[in-house]
């Protein structure tokens, strides 16, 4: 059932599909929790964000990541290249430098640094390297703060590394970023979406 009212507090259009009259309604407009009024008219209308397979919990707290406030699609894609570069700096520096033994160990060293950077970057600010120089961030969909350690690593990079596996998986994550949400899989399995800071 889809129900349409009107936001005590700022007065503008709320639809929602999860509740009844009675529970609490978060305005996607001003973030005011809401009572949905028992007079709530049914609608045909969809709510934002009404085609994703979304739990009650995230309908709910949708209000608090604002559309304006996603990351643009050329920020999503700058970090990524500058992510994929900055781990070949070593590499490259790896290959150049084999035929000095203690110059590999530099090299393996500096790239593990490198992994130890973007875990922690991730753990702590929702962020890799090249979300940090783009100034976007990674925030959960439940309640627009960061998810940490499981949430930023273990399910968007790990869960989501052993996913590419797949035949075409890398390429429909990838393509995902068009739709109005922007979140891609790997989104939607760690419940997260990606907005500027």
């Amino acid at each position: 059932m889809t129900l349409k009212f009107n936001c005590t507090n700022c007065g503008k259009e709320i639809i929602v599909q999860f509740l009844k009259p009675g529970e609490i309604a978060k305005c996607r407009n001003c973030g005011a929790e809401v009572t949905v009024p028992g007079d709530a008219g049914e609608t045909d209308e969809q709510p934002v964000y009404a085609s994703q397979r979304i739990s009650q919990q995230e309908e709910e707290h949708l209000g608090i990541v604002q559309k304006e406030s996603l990351a643009g699609r050329g920020q999503r894609f700058l970090a990524r290249l500058i992510d994929s570069l900055i781990p070949a700096a070593p590499v490259v520096f790896f290959i150049l430098a084999i035929e000095f033994i203690p110059w590999v160990v530099v090299g393996i060293l500096a790239l593990l640094a490198v992994l130890v950077i973007q875990i922690l970057f991730l753990s702590m600010f929702g962020q890799t390297i090249g979300k940090s120089i783009v100034k976007i961030k990674i925030v959960k969909i439940s309640n627009g703060k960061n998810g940490g350690f499981v949430t930023n690593f273990l399910l968007r990079e790990i869960v989501n590394g052993i996913l590419t596996l797949i035949p075409f998986y890398s390429l429909i994550d990838i393509l995902l970023i068009f739709r109005e949400d922007r979140r891609c899989i790997h989104d939607f399995i760690a419940g997260t979406c990606v907005v500027r800071e």
